[in-house]
Parts: structure tokens; sequence; C-alpha cells
């Protein structure tokens, strides 16, 4: 199949939505399907075979583009929408597969070109302004629900990235067809075992974070377990890698006022080649996040190397974790900073570590990942043969 792909992102960068992309991509390209995406004008071309990248017009005042809703990505989205005009115009395609608020584009367009119509959804676009703090006004989040769900219904077959969203897109009434792809392959493309561990705090046991810095993670309630943790143990260290210039010095602050900065480093986006040695590096890692509902990425890598795992016990954690393969916590910094240290010295960690890497083999290998990818297409290829 030619499939048109929308993504409304700096691709390729490394953070979520573009690692996803850049996975169902490789999927689609290995199932022997053949790909034209449409994307921002920001970001590191790719290269794929069977893939092509067009990047809509960049307004001279976007130099970068933020994690989440922002009026900037409006402007975006403006360009990309007569992108995908000019493709749809001057190519056949077999299918439109559309990312986040592409949706909308897709909703209209397939339509009008009457193709089968992917919605690969990472999140609920109504929760994702809630989470950011965007619009607080009940009546908006009522009109953005309003257009998700004739987005969704829109959709012939719906991409959930966690049961969550399965579990959202039901009880909203839409009887589409949803397909459950967890984004599992970072972990195991990423996950490599390296020749050196990245050399951190030597001497000291260490805790680590990697992600962004965006307020939804909760690095404010890890950093004020610190302090909780160098309380009964002087010899942890601490590694938050991720944020930009910005909100690592936010935080640098916040750390002086705790008086933890000689057990705390805050570094910048790694590139991703380098993320395996500071798994390697680690003897805990963690995921403070306060708010949301999909699964982080990270999750899959820290199932896969080898660590204990502590992270709060929501439902944004609790679609993968179990009590049995991780250590879940109330999101307070006195119940984190226990799971810190019954990491460090309960010797049945062991056997979580052992379950987690178990568990990740199993059902969330990239094998696992092809196949789901397989019958999701499959299933358009079905409906295209009795249109």
């Amino acid at each position: 199949m030619k499939i048109l792909m929308i993504a409304p992102e700096p691709f390729f960068e490394p953070r979520g939505t573009p690692f996803s992309e850049y996975f169902r991509i490789k999927a689609l390209l290995e199932l022997g399907h053949e790909v034209d995406l449409v994307t921002y004008p920001i970001g590191k071309d790719v290269e794929m075979k069977g893939l092509s990248i067009y990047r809509s017009a960049k307004p001279p005042f976007i130099k970068n583009v933020k994690v989440g809703p922002s009026v900037g990505k409006l402007y975006l989205d403006f360009f990309l929408f007569f992108t995908v005009l000019k493709l749809l115009f001057k190519n056949k395609y077999d299918a439109i597969h559309t990312h986040e608020e592409a949706c909308f584009i897709g909703m209209f367009l397939c339509k009008l070109w009457r193709i089968p119509h992917v919605y690969d959804m990472h999140s609920s676009l109504a929760q994702q302004f809630a989470n950011f703090n965007l619009v607080r006004a009940p009546w908006v989040h009522r009109i953005l629900q309003f257009f998700e769900k004739q987005a969704l219904k829109s959709s012939d077959a719906i991409i959930a990235i966690c049961p969550y969203l399965d579990d959202h897109v039901k009880s909203a009434g839409i009887k589409n067809q949803v397909f459950v792809i967890e984004n599992t392959p970072e972990a195991e493309t990423f996950f490599k075992r390296p020749t050196e561990k990245a050399k951190c705090f030597k001497d000291k046991q260490l805790v680590l974070y990697a992600g962004t810095f965006e307020a939804y993670q909760g690095l404010d309630l890890l950093l004020e377990s610190i302090p909780l943790v160098l309380n009964t143990r002087k010899d942890v260290a601490f590694l938050m890698i991720g944020g930009d210039r910005a909100s690592i010095e936010r935080f640098e602050k916040r750390a002086a006022e705790l008086g933890v900065n000689g057990n705390l480093k805050l570094m910048e986006k790694v590139p991703v080649e380098d993320v395996s040695q500071y798994l390697a590096a680690a003897d805990v890692l963690v995921s403070p996040r306060k708010e949301g509902t999909n699964t982080p990425l990270k999750i899959y890598s820290y199932l896969r190397s080898g660590k204990p795992i502590v992270a709060t016990n929501l439902v944004t954690h609790t679609q993968v974790l179990t009590k049995d393969i991780a250590i879940l916590t109330d999101p307070t910094p006195q119940a984190f900073a226990g799971g810190i240290l019954e990491a460090l010295e309960n010797p049945a960690v062991g056997g979580m570590v052992e379950r987690a890497r178990q568990l990740s083999e199993e059902k969330y290998s990239y094998r696992e990942y092809l196949s789901k990818t397989s019958k999701l297409y499959s299933f358009i290829e079905e409906r295209i043969g009795t249109a």
C-alpha cells in the first residue's frame, strides 16, 4: 500500500511522539508498504528505503516546537494542511495515516478522496490541554471533546497506544475498530549493552530519571524526595536527563533551596545512542509522573534494563507496571523516597527485575509490535477490497 502519513511534529527529534512515528514508519516499511510523510519543517531527516519526507513551509518566527499544544503549532498545522493537499492532488494513496491533531485533517480529506483513514491516537487531545494548563474553561474542553469524537467517528481504524485510550474511545460510544499497539520498540532498538558505562558519581548509588522536564512528569516530586533519601543514605546520587537550559536552571535553583546540589546532576538531552550508557550506569530507574494517562515511553526501556523501577501508582504507569515488576508508590515525596530506598535495599527487587525483563520480551517485543501493525493494515486492506 502507498500511505500518506501526516505527523504534526518536529520529525525527527528524540522525544515521545516522534519516536512513535519513527517506529510506526519502520514497521510499515518492513511490512512492504510505502510511506510519504508530511511533517514540520523542523527536525532531522531520516533515510529509510520506501520513505519520502515532505516538509511544510516554515514561518520565519518559529525556531523550535515545544512539547504539547501551542500557538506555534497552529501556524505550522496551517502550512502542513496545504502540503498534504498538494500531495493528494499529485499522487494516488491507499490510506491516510494521521498522528495527534492531524486527525482533523484526515477527518476532512479522507471523505473528499474516499480513502481509509487510520488515526494514530497518542493521547486525548482535550486532555492534553488540561495537562499543559493551556485552557481552564470547561466549555472549551467540551468543544475539544466534540471535535475529537468526530475525528474518531471518521476513522476507519484507530490506534490506541495504551489500554487507557482504548477504554477512552469505547466509553465515548465509538464503535470503530481500535487496535492497541503500545509504543514498545524504542526499548528494543535503543537499549543496547554499552561497551563502557557512563561515568556518573563514582562510588555512589545512582538514581536515574530520563525524559522530558515538563511539569506533568513530576520532577518537583522527585526533587523533594531527594533530601528524604539522603537523610537515610548519604551514598546516593541523582541524575536527571532531558531538560532544556531554562528548565535545568529552574530545577537547579530548587535543588539549591533543598540543599541537594552536591548529590544531583541535571543534564540536557543526550544523543539517543548514549542513553543506554546512562541506563547501564544507574542502580535505580524512576518515573515520578503526577498527571496524564498515557504510558511513558521510558517505561518500556526501563523494563528491559535489568534495573529496579520506582514509579508513582497512577494509571499512567499501572497499565504496564504492577507490584510484581516495579515499586509503585503514592505520588508524594515521602512515599517516593521510601520507594527509592526499598529499591536500593530490598533483596527482593532482583526477582522484580527478572520478571520485568521477561514481561518485556513476551508482551512488548518488536516482534509483537510488528505483528499488531500487520493486523491493523490487513484490516485496512480488507476494507479497501470490500469498498
